[in-house]
């Protein structure tokens, strides 16, 4: 499947900044329809990338288009002008493993 493959690393940007170290992950894909008066149901496509180097920057971004290709290549790019640095402690995002239940819904994160 698509989810959570690898997308590679964003595109260079405009003045020459290439982001060879980050790499790109789908969260989310769909399928969304807007409804218009002349073509009626008009399909296009909305995907949440994450983009991260792997050592604390990370950033997400939506992109929507009418082809599944481009709206990924625009998530992934425009994640790049979103990062935020995650602080690490002895080289690891997470210190402990964590686990919550609310309602029906189970959460488990734990250490790579």
């Amino acid at each position: 499947t698509l989810f959570r493959s690898s997308l590679g690393p964003p595109d260079p940007g405009p003045n020459g900044e290439t982001y060879e170290d980050f790499d790109s992950r789908v969260i989310e894909l769909k399928n969304v329809f807007n409804m218009t008066a002349k073509e009626g149901r008009k399909k296009s496509v909305s995907a949440l990338v994450v983009v991260g180097n792997g050592n604390g920057a990370a950033g997400f971004a939506i992109g929507k288009a009418s082809e599944r290709t481009v709206a990924l290549r625009k998530a992934k790019n425009r994640a790049i002008h979103y990062l935020h640095y995650i602080e690490r402690y002895q080289d690891h995002t997470i210190y402990h493993d964590i686990s919550t239940k609310f309602m029906k819904t189970n959460l488990k994160i734990g250490r790579a």
